[in-house]
């Protein structure tokens, strides 16, 4: 049980940082925006499943 909360404190700030680099017009100059769209998708999911993990 420990090792889900240190590994959800570990990747959620993680997440967020990806998420925003996400956000940026440099990086969504780089990526088309339908990737970008998936992996934003994608990183809500893996947040979503760690806050699952954190309130179990």
């Amino acid at each position: 049980m420990a090792e889900v909360v240190v590994g959800q404190a570990f990747l959620s700030p993680i997440i967020q940082l990806i998420y925003e680099r996400l956000a940026s017009t440099d990086f969504r100059d780089y990526l088309n925006d339908g990737l970008v769209k998936k992996l934003e998708i994608t990183l809500k999911s893996i947040n979503k499943v760690l806050d699952d993990e954190e309130t179990e």
